[in-house]
Parts: C-alpha cells; structure tokens; sequence
C-alpha cells in the first residue's frame, strides 16, 4: 500500500464510480492485515503534521492507534469495502475539517472522517452511478439470457420447463450454474490444481 497522497484520479463522480466499480483496484479488506496496519500507522503520523497536532508518539503508539482503526473499519461492512484512495480522500477532507471538527488524530476521527466521506455528495453520486451500470448489465444479461434461450427453443428443438415465470426460470438457470462452477472447482482442487 502506499502512503497518503492527494489524487485527481477521483475528482469527478464519474471516475470515483470507475474506481469503485474496478476489479482489480482491491478494497481494503483484501489488503494483508500487516499491510493495512502499516499503512494506517503511515497515515496516522502524516494526518498529525497535516493538522499540526502534536507529534504523534512513538512508533508503538501508532502501531496501537493503526491496530484499534484497523480492527473498528474491518467491522464496519461498509468501511472495510472503501478502496484505499476513497481513504485518502476522506482522511484529507477529514483533516481540512470536511466533515466538522475533530479532536486529534484517532482512530475514532479516522473512521468519523470515512463516516463523512460516505455521506458527502460525490460518493453518492458515484454509486448511484454504479448502480446504474449494474442494473444495465443485469439488463443486458437478462437480454443475451433470452436471446440464448430463444435460439435453443427454435435451433435447437430445447425444451423450456414451464416455470411459470422468468423469474424462477432465471433462478433455476442460475442454480445449474451454480453446479456446474462448483463441479469445475472440485475437478481442478483434485486434480492438483487452484481455483479455475
């Protein structure tokens, strides 16, 4: 993880959504425990000299401080679930007193800062972005679903059981793959191989 920096990769709705909605930018629970703690430490002692606060102890004390935010954001199910640059803007904006006022560099003014960024405008816009794009998918992938089904019934001579309606179709359909996922991982974890 890297240390604290200000970034315009997020300056926009639109490129926060980007990032949330990005695979391969990890979300900090699945960071390494070790990684995380080091760069809340780092983080801590670079919020207290942006906030000329007090000199911020020790190495021990930041370890325990980085420990205790660690522990109260991997609690939060929707803390944990930030990226590691929506924390840096959050603690940024925390520290330029974004989100009210607050009494030194705490865990508890780590998370109020996190709290407040969830609640500011451009993170709601950015997941009413993403939300968005899920239900187009979601759309599209119901669309390609039909469209599939409707080539197996006329091509194909396929039988459709009569569920009575899409939606417990989709479910049954959803399930069978479900099997067939499960099947592929048993086969590759016997065969001496990792997930597929």
């Amino acid at each position: 993880m890297q240390l604290l920096r200000t970034s315009n990769s997020i300056a926009t709705p639109e490129q926060l959504a980007a990032l949330i909605r990005n695979p391969e930018v990890p979300k900090f629970c699945q960071v390494a425990e070790r990684d995380r703690r080091e760069w809340l430490a780092h983080v801590i002692n670079t919020l207290h000299y942006l906030a000329h606060s007090a000199k911020p102890g020790d190495d021990t004390d930041k370890a325990i401080e980085a420990t205790f935010a660690d522990k109260l954001i991997m609690e939060d199910p929707v803390l944990r679930g930030l990226t590691q640059v929506e924390m840096q803007e959050a603690f940024m904006k925390g520290v330029g007193r974004e989100y009210g006022d607050f009494y030194g560099i705490t865990a508890s003014s780590l998370v109020s800062f996190l709290r407040g960024f969830l609640k500011s405008e451009k993170r709601l816009q950015a997941k009413a972005i993403v939300r968005e794009a899920e239900e187009r998918e979601r759309a599209e992938a119901d669309r390609r679903f039909w469209k599939e089904i409707s080539r197996a019934v006329h091509e194909d001579g396929f039988q459709v059981p009569d569920f009575g309606n899409k939606a417990e179709l989709r479910e049954a359909y959803d399930e069978h793959r479900r099997k067939i996922a499960a099947q592929r991982e048993a086969i590759y974890r016997a065969n001496g191989g990792g997930k597929a």
